[in-house]
């Protein structure tokens, strides 16, 4: 899988998943203790997200780590076969 794929379907599940719990951007950053604005431009592709802010990102989302991989690498297979 290419790297662009990679970063579209990690903003799409980073914004679905936030979405599926029923949090803002804002809400969804305190409670994974990142500033305000970061979800927001992990979702929006404007920042390249560290793994501590991947870390954080995905216990406030209820998920491990490696969960939140599966579901990308998962995505991103659909994305490319157009699924």
């Amino acid at each position: 899988m290419d790297y662009e794929t990679v970063r579209l379907a990690l903003s799409d599940e980073v914004r679905e998943r936030r979405k599926g719990l029923d949090l803002s951007q804002e809400r969804g950053a305190e409670l994974s203790a990142l500033h305000r604005n970061e979800i927001g431009k992990v979702e929006r592709l404007e920042v390249n997200p560290k793994l501590e802010t991947l870390v954080l990102i995905a216990s406030a989302m209820r998920v491990s780590l490696s969960e939140l991989f599966a579901a990308v690498e998962r995505r991103g297979k659909a994305e490319r076969q157009g699924t």
